[in-house]
């Protein structure tokens, strides 16, 4: 590695050189208050003392940049360099000087666009392969291109607004977006700083002075380190020792950069370079959409989808516990276990797709899908510990093996969800499994073997009694995340029991729309009286549990109300509704809540439910049976081949 330092006119006003952004880099992210408010501030600075004093002012220091020279394909052709690092600052400066270039352009001083101009583009086209791209002094990243293109060819603010005309408003303001571009932010930005400090001049002299002030404070000014690597440096181990600069890369930009980088070593094995074109790019360029790069909170981390991605593939793929912090040298080892197993770039991003798209059916509970039916059951309890084991399975195993596991395992997490049992264990017994899979197999018997193995309370399959039990006797409403419980239980009763009428046989509900009604209603005290035909306040009731039931009138009456208080909250007492019933009636008798009960739904559930003449503590009991008996069989402690 050589050093080197030079400012800004003697880095871009080479005659024909290209600085280009690899593939691996991201777009430009500098911001305007924690990046470029601060480098303005120094412009401003220098262009005062420019005007201020005779001596040339001192320099000022944006740091390094390191860049490695490209070999030309051919005899014809530019210089090219690879920005390794650094490029925000480039990129960033390319900006500022075309904000310039047009304040100089739009104020009549020539000398200044003629001087700009050398910074910002090539002149000898007849040296270049693309004069489209060669005569552009930085090359940016593929999501940036349209929008450097733009910038870079705008003639005035007038163009450069018609051209991104949805991001400024009627009144001529830049406004930002969800997809705005960042080219155009930092150009404008620069212009109407640049502007505000020229502060209409009295005359064209004076304006001339105060932009080749300017002109001479970003181009002379500024000074930055340039670090010039030689054949035998490694371009790659260069750009992770420097990744902590500016704004931090991500675990997901450095493996982003491990792919292209080994994928460029792998062409130019075959005397072949990386394009635009390439296939690896175009398949790359999947993971980089907006949905990826989306933020999810996982417990209490947080991360990118991608980076979780990677993190559960990398899981599925090794069936090892990783450290969510390092991610990056987990994927590594992976990749290159030992010099003679270097999985190929291709590969790489080829097994990450495949878990990519198995994902998005997971999280978006695809029906068509046997890994999104079972995420529709997963996301609804809130279980993400499983996702790499459901990830496995769907890239290991044929569409009936993966539904018969997904049962096994959606029996597993519904029984102990039901019977109130934690979900610590769960990272630790959801990676066993996965060794137990990779390890004999992924087949249904390996799965139920381990699952049906574990014992106690933190890690047992609850069998049918205890989870018969579960559904019958205890208050599942009002505990935890009781609520999705509740409707992941009550909806696939509903589902199988409409099954064979048509307009239910392909009902998939979104779980979050559906209400969780109480037929005899939490606040019971004023319509319904008691199995002897009193009634009872909520203070009576507040006060129950405390108090013996036994013996004495006053205890028998205790004890009803004991009774009724603790079934409200079983499963036998609730449904679920499309539409939420009417407040104002929520708490009225039957007959006045089985009409509106029927009004807000269309389930045959509940056509059989409201038939009932009246509603109590025996109905409950008897349909809390009746739902046990079959989530029994739809969710059985051991699924086996059929």
């Amino acid at each position: 590695m050589k050093p080197d330092e030079a400012n800004v006119s003697g880095l871009f006003a080479q005659q024909i050189v290209q600085f280009s952004i690899p593939h691996y880099q991201r777009p430009q992210v500098w911001e305007p208050e924690k990046h470029w408010e601060p480098l303005w501030l120094d412009i401003e600075a220098k262009a005062n003392d420019w005007l201020s004093s005779e001596d040339e002012p001192k320099k000022h220091y944006l740091g390094a940049i390191v860049l490695a020279k490209k070999p030309k394909p051919g005899v014809r052709g530019i210089d090219r360099y690879l920005v390794i690092d650094g490029q925000q600052r480039l990129s960033t400066l390319q900006y500022l000087l075309k904000a310039l270039l047009l304040v100089t352009d739009e104020m009549g001083y020539t000398d200044g666009s003629t001087s700009v101009n050398k910074e910002l583009f090539n002149k000898d086209e007849g040296l270049m392969d693309c004069v489209d791209v060669q005569k552009h002094k930085i090359w940016p990243t593929f999501r940036d291109r349209d929008a450097h293109r733009k910038v870079m060819h705008s003639k005035t603010a007038a163009e450069l607004k018609q051209k991104f005309a949805s991001s400024f408003t009627q009144a001529g303001k830049l406004y930002m977006h969800g997809d705005h571009s960042n080219p155009l932010h930092a150009t404008y930005f620069f212009y109407i700083k640049i502007l505000e400090w020229i502060a209409n001049p009295s005359d064209q002299q004076t304006t001339d002075n105060g932009l080749e002030a300017m002109r001479k404070a970003i181009t002379q000014s500024l000074q930055l380190i340039i670090l010039w690597l030689e054949p035998q440096d490694d371009p790659q181990v260069i750009f992770e020792c420097l990744n902590g600069r500016g704004a931090p890369l991500q675990p997901s930009d450095l493996i982003k950069n491990f792919v292209f980088m080994a994928a460029e070593t792998e062409l130019s094995a075959n005397k072949e370079d990386l394009t635009e074109e390439s296939l690896l790019f175009k398949e790359w360029s999947k993971l980089d959409g907006p949905v990826w790069m989306e933020d999810v909170l996982r417990g209490r981390i947080k991360k990118t989808r991608l980076e979780w991605l990677i993190f559960y593939c990398l899981q599925a793929e090794t069936g090892e516990g990783l450290d969510t912090s390092r991610i990056y040298e987990a994927y590594q080892k992976w990749a290159v276990p030992k010099l003679s197993q270097r999985i190929t770039a291709a590969k790489q991003v080829e097994t990450l797709l495949l878990y990519a798209d198995s994902l998005q059916h997971f999280i978006n509970e695809t029906q068509t899908e046997p890994i999104g039916q079972f995420g529709k059951i997963s996301q609804g309890l809130d279980v993400t510990t499983v996702s790499a084991v459901a990830l496995a399975i769907a890239k290991y195993c044929d569409a009936n093996t993966q539904t018969q596991m997904y049962k096994a395992i959606a029996s597993y997490l519904v029984r102990r969800e039901a019977c109130g049992l934690t979900k610590k264990s769960y990272n630790i017994i959801f990676l066993a499994l996965l060794k137990q899979l990779r390890t004999k197999g992924f087949t249904v018997d390996v799965l139920n073997a381990y699952l049906g193995s574990l014992d106690g309370e933190a890690s047992l399959w609850p069998d049918d009694v205890r989870f018969f039990h579960s559904i019958t006797t205890r208050e599942i409403y009002g505990k935890g995340i009781a609520l999705n419980l509740c409707r992941v239980l009550l909806s696939t009763a509903a589902s199988h029991i409409g099954a064979s009428h048509a307009s239910e046989t392909q009902w998939s509900p979104d779980w979050s729309q559906l209400h969780v009604e109480h037929l005899l209603p939490q606040s019971w005290f004023e319509f319904w009286p008691l199995q002897s035909g009193n009634f009872a306040s909520s203070e009576e009731a507040k006060h129950a549990k405390h108090l013996p039931d036994e013996g004495s009138e006053a205890g028998l009456r205790n004890k009803l109300i004991k009774t009724r208080e603790q079934l409200k909250n079983t499963l036998g007492n609730l449904t679920i509704l499309n539409q939420e019933i009417n407040m104002a009636i929520k708490n009225h008798p039957w007959g006045v809540k089985q009409p509106a009960i029927r009004e807000s739904t269309q389930l045959r559930m509940n056509f059989d439910l409201v038939s009932e003449p009246s509603w109590g503590e025996s109905n409950i009991k008897k349909r809390g049976e009746e739902l046990a008996n079959l989530l029994i069989t739809l969710w059985p402690s051991v699924v086996r081949h059929k």
